[in-house]
């Protein structure tokens, strides 16, 4: 390294080893990039650090040192025969912002640098995530010339915006959120036991008025994610609803949070698939063999073709890391995918995974026995294990999708009327720091006590059963009617 140094009458260079410093310890991996290493990243500065109501990013400038702290750093060293001449930077893509640090703080970089010295400091600032039209790369050269425009040398790094990540139902949660006010959703008691419970697990708990109601349905009107550089602090960040009457997830902008919107709303309204952009449809394991983030999960209906919204899919499918899959939900009256599956951590820190079952709804529950219960199940076992459907796709089914055997399984009683469960369903559940919220709406005794030692068995510390009565009667649960911020694992590796 010191060679390369030596030789070089410029150098650029950012934090290409992810330990979240720059020094010369990056220099030797500057000019490569891939996800296992080497290669720096930057951040898409998409939260509110001033509190204006709009994204950092939004203008021109270093809102103070916290947003500072959105820069992603880089270093450009000069020869000494260097110091003195012009030197200018730029990136390949426009949607990235260079800032030179000087005395007074940050001030963009528009062509020469106004500081030029042997040692600089330099800022990357994102504006948006990769997508189906960019992959999230970006070469930042430099070069030094004399005053007639000669070049005296050269240098490029290669670098990439950080993904955004979802997190599951089983993360460390952070704040609940549920909504009041909708006359047809009186709902107080359940925001009482959620205010109980969110106590007992150091959870804050953030209640949303509303008039509509759609954001009733809390957990349809927002997916809540992150993003962060290596080394720094997460950002959260807000995947807004695609229903036209989401106002929650926008009023959540802030430092360390931002707010975006994917896609454009569909409108369908067919009686079939009119909830297949809400986001209980949009769910992510836990850590995975191979996928140290998880993977996202939707759903998709086998018998019309209908999945989430196509663009929002491809989104994140460029983010990379977390590999999107789709889930059959055909079947089900809503066909959100949040009622199939969900994970809990394990007992044993092998990750369980929550899955509908409706033979134990029937050995349980032998009067409750649904009349589709049968037909249901068996498109819950090609979920589970795979299997063709008519429309010529396949899918290889979520053990072999996921890499987990048969003992990470924990079946949850599920009775079936059409594509509705009977009793609450108790996949569709909230998990707040070791404690599991399931629905109490017309689960039998048998039931609710097997569902409790199922839960207790897949790693909850604690089973509460929660009045969401007008939720199971308008075909949703627990899940449903709320929303989570959760806590990202510990450091940022997307390898």
């Amino acid at each position: 390294m010191d060679s390369i140094r030596s030789t070089r009458p410029v150098l650029i260079f950012g934090d290409s080893n992810r330990d979240g410093k720059v020094d010369e310890a990056d220099i030797e991996g500057r000019d490569q990039w891939s996800w296992e290493g080497p290669g720096a990243f930057f951040l898409p500065n998409l939260d509110d650090d001033d509190g204006d109501g709009v994204a950092d990013c939004a203008d021109l400038r270093i809102n103070g040192p916290q947003d500072a702290q959105d820069l992603a750093r880089l270093k450009v060293r000069l020869a000494p025969e260097m110091v003195g001449h012009q030197v200018r930077v730029h990136s390949n893509v426009p949607g990235v912002r260079l800032y030179e640090r000087d005395g007074e703080g940050w001030s963009l970089v528009e062509g020469t640098l106004k500081n030029a010295a042997a040692e600089m400091e330099l800022g990357v600032e994102g504006m948006a995530f990769a997508d189906k039209n960019w992959n999230g790369r970006v070469e930042i050269g430099v070069e030094v010339s004399d005053a007639e425009g000669r070049s005296l040398g050269e240098d490029r790094m290669q670098m990439r915006v950080t993904p955004l990540l979802l997190l599951p139902n089983s993360a460390r949660t952070r704040e609940l959120y549920v909504s009041q006010g909708h006359p047809n959703y009186p709902n107080a008691r359940f925001r009482e036991q959620l205010a109980e419970a969110c106590q007992d697990a150091d959870v804050k708990l953030v209640t949303h008025n509303t008039a509509s109601w759609k954001e009733m349905w809390m957990q349809d009107t927002m997916e809540v994610g992150y993003t962060q550089l290596p080394g720094g602090q997460p950002q959260h960040l807000v995947l807004g609803g695609l229903r036209q009457a989401d106002s929650f997830g926008p009023q959540l902008l802030g430092p360390d949070r931002g707010f975006l919107q994917v896609g454009e709303y569909r409108g369908i309204d067919d009686g079939i698939d009119d909830w297949a952009d809400w986001m209980g449809n949009l769910e992510c394991t836990p850590p995975l063999p191979g996928y140290p983030q998880g993977r996202i999960f939707y759903g998709k209906n086998t018998d019309t073709g209908t999945t989430l919204h196509p663009e929002l899919v491809s989104f994140l499918e460029a983010q990379e890391v977390q590999k999107p899959f789709w889930v059959d939900t055909g079947f089900l009256t809503i066909k959100h995918v949040d009622e199939i599956a969900s994970f809990l951590p394990g007992p044993d820190g092998r990750t369980r995974m929550l899955f509908a079952d409706t033979r134990s709804a029937a050995e349980l529950a032998p009067q409750s026995d649904g009349p589709s219960n049968a037909a249901n199940q068996e498109r819950l076992d090609k979920v589970l294990h795979g299997g063709s459907y008519p429309s010529g796709e396949s899918n290889p089914g979520l053990l072999a999708q996921l890499g987990l055997s048969e003992d990470q399984v924990v079946k949850l009683p599920v009775s079936y009327d059409g594509g509705h469960n009977i009793w609450s369903n108790p996949v569709n559940s909230v998990y707040l720091n070791g404690i599991a919220l399931t629905g109490d709406r017309h689960v039998p005794a048998a039931v609710a006590r097997e569902i409790e030692a199922r839960l207790l068995k897949a790693g909850a510390a604690e089973v509460r059963f929660v009045d969401d009565e007008r939720y199971q009667d308008n075909y949703g649960n627990v899940h449903c009617a709320t929303n989570t911020l959760k806590e990202p694992p510990e450091g940022a590796s997307y390898q």
